[in-house]
């Protein structure tokens, strides 16, 4: 809000309806940048839409800088050294309390916003786009999780596979999700997702391989993954 940064545990804190207040009330005007994922899971999983919208990342693109990520952003127009920020995204964010790096981190997703949309006002108002851009967020506002959209569709890479490999993928990717269920661990702890594009390329062949290409996994969960490979070559 700046004066301060809040952050709120939605494991520790079930309840989240208290923001409805906030994010709901259409007199304040919320900042984000690259919100889409934020704006299906906060309705997803507690029903409170998003209203005024101001996604600086729609503002980035139209100003000719590119889909660049927040930490970029920052870099390119605030001129921030890239040493300043820490990197905590595939740390384990199940475990708690939460860590001092953890909770830096994750302010700082928040910290410079305001000063971002301040800092291209000027550049903004000189295009003509301030309105282009809230039309965009507003639209963006009513983005819903599609259920008919299968998960393993939605991994980076997935549409760069051939027929074959995407029957692969698919199968290792519910084999994963089903393991880091049974492990309570986030999908990526047990393979991350570019290593199972890798993997959907080329396979290995046996058992053998995949124990000496995963030595620090247990044998039940390199016996799935094999099995699964060994379906699809009948």
């Amino acid at each position: 809000d700046n004066k301060g940064i809040y952050i709120i545990d939605p494991i520790k804190i079930k309840d989240l309806s208290p923001l409805k207040t906030v994010f709901e009330n259409p007199k304040v005007e919320k900042i984000m940048y690259s919100a889409d994922f934020d704006i299906r899971l906060l309705y997803h999983a507690h029903k409170i839409r998003m209203v005024n919208l101001y996604d600086l990342q729609i503002a980035a693109y139209l100003l000719g800088y590119g889909k660049l990520s927040l930490k970029d952003f920052i870099m390119a127009v605030l001129h921030k050294d890239g040493d300043e920020f820490l990197d905590c995204q595939t740390s384990d964010w199940n475990t708690r309390p939460l860590t001092g790096n953890q909770l830096e981190y994750a302010a700082g997703d928040v910290k410079y916003l305001i000063l971002l949309k301040k800092k291209i006002a000027e550049e903004v108002k000189f295009k003509r786009i301030g309105s282009l851009i809230k039309l965009r967020s507003k639209k963006l506002e009513n983005v819903r999780f599609n259920s008919e959209i299968e998960p393993y569709m939605k991994i980076k890479n997935y549409h760069s596979l051939n027929k074959r490999q995407k029957k692969i993928f698919q199968a290792f990717f519910y084999i994963r999700d089903s393991i880091a269920k049974e492990r309570n661990l986030p999908p990526y702890k047990i393979i991350p997702n570019d290593q199972l594009i890798a993997l959907s390329k080329r396979p290995p062949e046996n058992l053998e391989m995949w124990i000496k290409k995963f030595p620090d996994k247990t044998i039940w969960e390199l016996e799935q993954f094999d099995n699964a490979y060994k379906e699809l070559r009948r």
